[in-house]
């Protein structure tokens, strides 16, 4: 049977979370389809949960030294049978028509990358979750999917780590469970967008800044050796330089209510923040151009500017890009990159992995 499109899924020691995300594979529309799975030097339970599914779904598995999530998606674009790549993580719970849906958006729309609706999900209690600076368990939404677990569950007391779910309830009724676990939509659908410039992103510039690697997919006949750039290290930043790369190729960008996924919120890295700071001096230093500067600015200043507006940054990109080049604010405009790409380059050399 013809693989129509390969699912690529680094992990590292979210054993408990990919044991959800494998069960919602199960419930796939299409079975044509390959998930390759990337153990990136995990040292939990996760050869446990890859035995659990193994013979239920069509998982090739490879396990390697840890060495980051863009060196496990480069192995796994080598693995891909298919050019339909799919590019989630192992706490994304994907919907039923997941597949079957990206398969059938990719075979009208060839060159395009299908941005996915990305929903937030509760799985597993943590104490210490945080999520925009409020503990998700002090949140009215957090209350409730907590209060309704109780009243099931007849008031046991939750501790660190207790699943909120079972993989058996999710088999037997999705989306039901899925409701009661839905937390909120996520931040980076960037809905006010899709609500200005509609789903197929018409004369959005900035498409690829929302092609996260937890949901994105698209078809690499076009780009048949594109890789990931290692030297993007930890988290951030090496998805969304992908995604501009495909940009760069001519691929265009859309983005799909029908293609979704649930992400399991948990704990984040301490030096997240850190890990950022470097890989957007990378970003920058290898493209230290104007659309790319006004993504960096996304990340400047107090909680990484969570109100920074993409639709007034497209606005000002097409107006600065339609002046000539002898116009007084291009030369500024050149001027201000020009120092702005030497700052950057200080950031990289200086920062200590």
């Amino acid at each position: 049977m013809k693989i129509t499109a390969s699912v690529i899924i680094p992990t590292y020691n979210k054993s408990q979370y990919l044991d959800y995300t494998l069960m919602g594979y199960l419930n796939q529309s299409v079975k044509n389809y390959e998930i390759i799975i990337i153990n990136d030097g995990s040292t939990d339970n996760t050869d446990e949960i890859i035995d659990k599914y193994i013979y239920s779904l069509p998982i090739h598995y490879y396990k390697k030294d840890n060495g980051g999530i863009s060196e496990s998606r480069n192995v796994g674009l080598s693995l891909a049978q298919s050019d339909v790549v799919v590019f989630t993580d192992d706490d994304r719970i994907p919907s039923p028509n997941f597949i079957e849906n990206i398969i059938n958006l990719i075979n009208r729309f060839p060159k395009t990358v299908i941005i996915g609706q990305k929903e937030e999900v509760y799985t597993i209690y943590s104490n210490n979750l945080v999520i925009s600076d409020i503990n998700i368990n002090e949140s009215i939404r957090g209350r409730e999917i907590l209060h309704n677990w109780k009243v099931k569950n007849r008031e046991r007391k939750l501790k660190e780590g207790m699943p909120l779910i079972t993989t058996k309830e999710i088999a037997e009724d999705f989306y039901k469970v899925m409701h009661s676990l839905h937390y909120r939509t996520a931040k980076d659908n960037y809905q006010y967008v899709i609500e200005r410039y509609g789903n197929n992103l018409q004369d959005f510039k900035f498409g690829w800044v929302m092609a996260t690697g937890g949901n994105t997919s698209f078809n690499k006949k076009y780009v048949p050796k594109i890789q990931f750039d290692t030297s993007f290290k930890k988290w951030g930043v090496e998805d969304i330089e992908f995604a501009y790369r495909l940009y760069l190729s001519g691929y265009n960008f859309i983005h799909s209510d029908d293609v979704v996924n649930y992400h399991q919120r948990h704990l984040s890295c301490s030096d997240k923040h850190q890990t950022l700071t470097k890989n957007l001096a990378v970003f920058a230093t290898k493209y230290p151009c104007l659309e790319v500067f006004l993504y960096w600015q996304r990340f400047q200043g107090r909680k990484w500017k969570a109100d920074f507006n993409y639709i007034s940054c497209n606005e000002t990109y097409e107006y600065l890009n339609s002046l000539p080049i002898e116009h007084p604010l291009s030369i500024y405009q050149n001027h201000l990159l020009k120092q702005w790409e030497e700052t950057q380059k200080v950031v990289v050399n200086n920062h200590i992995d």
